[in-house]
């Protein structure tokens, strides 16, 4: 009988699917202050709900002020209007949309790498409190020094072309 029993939970354990289990990142044991950087890290700590309730609705954040986080505060309060009747494929598509359209090719790429497959996350914070402030920092398009070096890269170039022209 024992042995009947010891034969079957080997046999679950070898044919149960356990892909349900995800890989949390090392980092994710440091707890919120990590947590809580930025929605994909949210994301992958699996802390969205508890950053966005604890940390994100109640921030206040100064973004820098350029065209592209002036872009991402603009689309956020366009949606934060209308949230109810926003579902991921479409908040997908918007934000897609806003990357394509960003003027500087490495930060449309930065764009598109901080929001791929973030929807539902994205889709939570915007239900939320969450000001687009926030929101716009944290997909990384505002208060990001990676965005204000390509920012001031492009414009040199721009500005070395201009000058060369006259």
């Amino acid at each position: 009988m024992t042995n009947t029993y010891v034969v079957c939970l080997i046999a679950l354990f070898c044919c149960t699917d356990l892909s349900f289990a995800r890989q949390v990142p090392k980092e994710c044991a440091k707890g919120p202050s990590v947590w809580c950087q930025s929605l994909k890290r949210g994301a992958d700590c699996g802390a969205v709900g508890h950053c966005t309730s604890t940390v994100w609705e109640k921030q206040t954040q100064r973004v820098s002020n350029n065209e592209v986080s002036t872009k991402f505060i603009r689309l956020f309060r366009q949606l934060k209007d209308v949230r109810e009747l926003i579902n991921e494929d479409y908040l997908a598509s918007r934000i897609s949309s806003e990357c394509k359209d960003v003027p500087y090719p490495a930060i449309s790429k930065i764009c598109k790498e901080n929001t791929a497959h973030l929807e539902q996350y994205m889709n939570h914070v915007l239900q939320s409190e969450t000001s687009p402030e926030t929101m716009c920092e944290l997909i990384g398009m505002c208060n990001n020094d990676k965005l204000d070096n390509a920012m001031a890269m492009h414009s040199r170039k721009t500005d070395s072309v201009t000058s060369a022209d006259l």
